[in-house]
């Protein structure tokens, strides 16, 4: 298991053993579900963490991934997402579900789980992408990416192989940047398509008051706040990447890639260029 996933396990440990006993299959979901979807490294597992700590509730994450399941079998119905939930119940029985790969497969969840609401976590996608090459240790001014690096992922972390060669979607890759920045569209795009379906949450207005903005959360959506998350607001549930460099240092070149890229669908989450994009 890896560094990040070992770290959220040995928190969610405790959170699990909260959770209501396993049913049989077909077991019906936990009242008041709460999906939190949103791409990886967007802050999901933090959110979903802190909101199923402040409100006492049940949590679960890494649906696919705890059932070695890939995101490109689901989509292909290899299994089915109903088979999976009613294979195994007890990943879908929590109030609160955290899977980074759900905001691709929003349509099959909500036809399986009708009573279910969501939540939908965007991040500036300069930010969010700069934090997906952090964890995989790749720099973000490459002119391409050499393949040596597609080895050793495909090698050492097959399913970000598959996030940064578009392979989850059956394509055949790209300049990793456009890659990266088209799985982040992809992504607001499933939540513009369904904005009175979901709950909007901007990364950055819960990183600006962590406790603040996961106890009026909570009261939004019914939740009671039981705990005070003031001990547990600051920890990492996933390694961290270096959030001091700015983006013109980081990307170079690429950071108008990035933008250009990403263009039409920054300002409707609030995030300006910093590169002009004339022409």
């Amino acid at each position: 298991m890896s560094a990040d996933r070992t770290m959220l396990a040995r928190w969610t440990s405790a959170i699990r053993r909260r959770m209501p006993a396993r049913g049989g299959r077909g077991a019906p979901q936990h009242p008041g579900q709460i999906f939190v979807l949103g791409n990886q490294k967007a802050g999901t597992t933090a959110i979903a963490a802190l909101l199923a700590e402040c409100s006492d509730e049940p949590f679960v994450s890494d649906v696919l991934y705890t059932n070695k399941v890939r995101l490109r079998d689901v989509l292909a119905d290899r299994p089915s997402l109903a088979e999976l939930a009613e294979k195994h119940p007890e990943s879908f029985a929590a109030t609160v579900v955290k899977d980074n790969d759900f905001v691709f497969l929003y349509p099959q969840l909500a036809a399986q789980f009708p009573n279910a609401r969501f939540l939908f976590v965007v991040r500036d996608p300069r930010q969010n992408v700069r934090s997906i090459l952090n964890r995989l240790q790749i720099p973000g001014d490459l002119p391409e990416l050499p393949q040596e690096e597609y080895d050793r992922l495909a090698k050492k972390l097959k399913g970000w192989h598959g996030i940064i060669t578009g392979a989850d979607f059956g394509e055949s890759g790209g300049h990793y940047i456009d890659v990266l920045a088209d799985r982040w569209i992809r992504a607001a795009r499933t939540y513009l398509d369904s904005p009175e379906k979901m709950t909007l949450v901007r990364y950055e207005d819960f990183d600006a008051d962590k406790r603040g903005f996961i106890e009026r959360l909570a009261r939004d959506l019914g939740l009671s706040v039981v705990n005070d998350i003031s001990t547990s607001q600051d920890k990492q549930y996933q390694p961290r990447g270096d959030r001091e460099v700015t983006p013109q240092d980081f990307f170079g070149a690429n950071l108008e890639r990035l933008e250009r890229r990403c263009a039409d669908l920054m300002p409707r989450f609030g995030y300006a260029p910093l590169t002009r994009l004339d022409g």
